[in-house]
């Protein structure tokens, strides 16, 4: 007799549904990672533009918000993962939604600009309002 026995099949079964259970969590993870950098991209062109405003303005952030300043409504901003940015003296909040995963949608990721104090260079700190290990690089720890 030729072949495989029942036994060996459903060992090698096991193994793969073992394999299975372990790469899922990590591709998932991997995916919302990748969403996030969405959110990234998209915010990144306006914090030029309220750097830019603000630079050659007033010199402060007040009244750099959605619709005004040329800079667009909070919906007009939007992408396959991001539903919309909002600004508001300069504050970004970028809401994750559209077609994000569940571990993301409706969280939000704001961008905080600020002054260095020493120079004229503007700081963006970033807060994710979701979990930890989601949140891009630049946001964990700030």
């Amino acid at each position: 007799m030729r072949g495989f026995t029942l036994i060996e099949l459903m060992i090698v079964v096991a193994i793969i549904g073992i394999l299975a259970a372990l790469a899922l969590p990590a591709y998932q993870s991997f995916t919302v990672r990748a969403q996030m950098s969405e959110a990234i991209t998209l915010s990144s062109g306006l914090q030029t533009h309220i750097e830019e405003t603000m630079m050659s303005g007033s010199g402060s952030f007040v009244g750099l918000s959605s619709g005004s300043s040329g800079l667009p409504q909070a919906t007009d901003v939007s992408g396959a993962y991001v539903s919309q940015i909002s600004a508001v003296d300069g504050m970004l909040t970028v809401t994750l939604g559209n077609n994000a995963s569940r571990l993301i949608q409706g969280e939000t990721l704001t961008f905080q600009p600020s002054i260095q104090a020493d120079s004229s260079m503007i700081l963006w700190a970033c807060s994710f309002s979701g979990e930890p290990q989601y949140a891009p690089k630049a946001c964990r720890g700030s």
